[in-house]
This record gives C-alpha cells, structure tokens and sequence, in this order.
C-alpha cells in the first residue's frame, strides 16, 4: 500500500513538473515524425484532437471510415480509399481519398495530419462529391499507422494506461508488438528504445508511461 501511495505520488510530481523536452521518433506511416519527449520522465505526450467534434468515434477494425448522404438523403458508411500515395514528411502526412459507395467514388478529398508538440491536428478538404452526394463525417479511427525500426531496443519495459483500456502494456522488445489484424494504432519511441502501445484509442488524452524493470513488469 505504501509502495503504491509513494508511486502514485511520484507519477503525480513528474507529471506536474514542466519537462526539460528533446526529441525522439515516433514513426507515422511510413516516415518518422517528431513527438516531446520529457526528459525527467520517460514520455509525457499530450496529443488532442483540435476542431473535429462530429468525429465521434470509430470502428476499431476500420482504418478510415465516413458517412456519406446520397442523392436519396440516405446516410450510408462508405468505406474510405486512398486515390493515391501518401506525401510523408516528419511532421505531417498528406493524403488523398475518396469515399466509395456501390462500387463508384462519390466523394473526392484531401487530408493531412500534421503532429505539432503538443498536439496532433487532423484536417480535411478540397472536398469533391459526386452529383447528388454529400459528405457528412470522417473518422480517422485508425488514421496513424506506424512502422518500426529494426533497431527498436528492448533493454527498457514501458507501461501505461492507454485510451479507454484500464490495463497496461508491458514490451520486452519490438517483437512483443502485436500484429495490424489486433488494432496496432500507435507506437511511440522511448528514450532507451522502449515502445509504448495504443489499441483502438479513440479518445486522444495525456498518456503517461513509466518505466519499470522487468522483474516488475512480469
């Protein structure tokens, strides 16, 4: 009880205490972008979603996913496709999509997610719809995918509580990361090469991760 009363209150001084901020990777897609990183506690990320309140939600199994109105004012899911190759830099993806309904692109437009140091902000436009059709939402449910170095290390465990999910997750190395098929949505680069995990996090909030040695992670 003790030991837990002291780590919670060291968890609460760490957080509170203004971060002496470098930079690790995190890797977005298929390029790597910038992400604070405290320096006095292992990752202190706060990332928010700015301007998109009709984004409410996402399937977990569903990497885009929009809602469309037809000519008939019907309100179909329509699945969302790249039309072509994304434009990667360290802070900000580009991409080009459309919305797909009976087969045919019924809408056209352009997304980016640009990920500043605090926040990671998701924008849409240059929307294009098909006579008749209008575009109502998108979810960016699965929107970052990650890709890992080879050189990822596994000297450090990382844990934490991670969107909705109460449990932690502790990694021994990058091979312990799960697969796409179990709803992989970030990975983020520790100081030591340590990884910390989200799943299906559909609500963005500060994540604070501690590490621990691994007698304590089994």
């Amino acid at each position: 009880m003790v030991r837990r009363a002291i780590g919670v209150l060291l968890l609460w001084v760490c957080a509170a205490a203004p971060a002496a901020a470098r930079y690790d990777q995190v890797w977005l897609a298929a390029g790597p972008v910038r992400a604070l990183v405290s320096a006095r506690y292992p990752l202190v990320l706060r990332y928010e979603r700015t301007g998109v309140a009709a984004f409410d939600g996402a399937a977990p199994d569903a990497r885009w996913s929009a809602t469309v109105i037809r000519p008939d004012r019907a309100q179909v899911s329509a699945p969302v496709e790249e039309l072509a190759p994304p434009s990667l830099t360290r802070e900000r993806a580009r991409y080009r999509l459309g919305c797909v309904d009976r087969g045919k692109v019924v809408v056209r437009f352009a997304a980016s997610i640009t990920v500043r140091v605090d926040q990671v902000v998701y924008q849409i436009g240059a929307v294009e719809c098909a006579p008749g059709y209008l575009l109502r939402q998108i979810d960016f449910g699965r929107a970052i995918q990650v890709a890992l170095p080879r050189s990822a290390g596994s000297a450090t465990v990382c844990g934490g509580t991670l969107g909705r999910d109460p449990g932690a997750y502790f990694l021994r190395s990058a091979a312990d990361l799960p697969t796409v098929e179990r709803a992989l949505d970030m990975v983020m680069l520790c100081q030591r090469g340590c990884a910390a995990v989200g799943y299906n996090n559909l609500v963005i909030h500060p994540w604070r991760f501690a590490r621990q040695r691994q007698s304590e992670a089994t």
